[in-house]
């Protein structure tokens, strides 16, 4: 199980522009809450390996549920 501290740390390495957290029952998206750009650009690191995903490839495979909470960051 990975904590949320090496999960911020493997997120800022893919994409050091993230500055927020959602935390969902099974992973941690991290984004950057002020870009408006098109297109997804979150890092979603899984709670049970580390292992970084996108926010699609995570829906599709992973979500088991839409509920989350916002980490402080």
């Amino acid at each position: 199980m990975i904590s949320y501290e090496d999960a911020k740390e493997k997120a800022l390495e893919l994409n050091s522009d993230v500055n927020t957290c959602y935390e969902f029952d099974n992973a941690y998206r991290f984004l950057d809450k002020n870009d408006d750009s098109d297109g997804d650009k979150s890092v979603i690191i899984l709670k049970e390996d580390g292992r970084a995903l996108n926010y699609v490839n995570y829906i599709l495979d992973y979500a088991t549920s839409n509920e989350m909470k916002q980490i402080e960051f």
